[in-house]
């Protein structure tokens, strides 16, 4: 299976939802199911240390200096530091022959990537409260002001989207899956086989 316009194809798949969603596990999943999902790693700047390799960590100085370039195809601020969509790094994958899977919070981050004319599938994944409160508390034991800020987020994007739809707007998503339950896999598998007979 090629990906879609061979050499000019710029696939990315969105993966969007509240905090504790599942968007790691399932990019997890996805690249066991096929290696062409790859987890993109965004930059990120901060004053903190880094501590893991989920981003491209830079500091707050030298993230303004890729923005003032326009090296980033989106950027936003949360949790009082900032992320960046690398053009570089998207270029990366494309030549590769990889589909990046990029993980995007609020709902307006989409359209950088619409209007960038990037072959774009875009997957919302929903969460219970319920479930996302006992996956806060496994992942961030003892602490409360992680815990509260990511509700606090949690609440935020679910307005959003309520707002949006309450007003008679459509939600830019291709899929929306429920992923409240203990088993990923199936949702993994329904997002991979979509993305891939798109990308026929």
């Amino acid at each position: 299976m090629t990906l879609r316009n061979n050499n000019n194809s710029k696939p990315v798949l969105l993966l969007s939802g509240t905090p504790a969603s599942g968007k790691d596990t399932i990019t997890k999943l996805l690249m066991n199911i096929d290696p062409r999902f790859r987890h993109f790693k965004k930059h990120r700047g901060s004053s903190e240390p880094k501590i893991d390799d989920t981003y491209i960590h830079v500091s707050l100085a030298q993230f303004s200096a890729l923005s003032e370039k326009n090296e980033f195809v989106q950027s936003h601020s949360r949790y009082e530091r900032k992320y960046g969509v690398s053009r570089t790094e998207l270029e990366r994958h494309w030549q590769q022959g990889e589909i990046p899977i990029i993980h995007v919070g609020k709902y307006e981050n989409i359209a950088s990537f619409r209007e960038a004319k990037l072959d774009v599938d875009s997957v919302l994944l929903m969460v219970s409260l319920d479930t996302t409160m006992q996956r806060l508390a496994k992942r961030h034991p003892g602490n409360t002001e992680e815990i509260e800020k990511r509700l606090e987020a949690y609440y935020e994007e679910r307005q959003e989207l309520a707002s949006m739809v309450v007003s008679g707007h459509s939600l830019d998503f291709d899929l929306i899956l429920d992923n409240s339950g203990l088993d990923a896999q199936p949702i993994a598998e329904c997002i991979a086989n979509f993305t891939l007979d798109h990308a026929r």
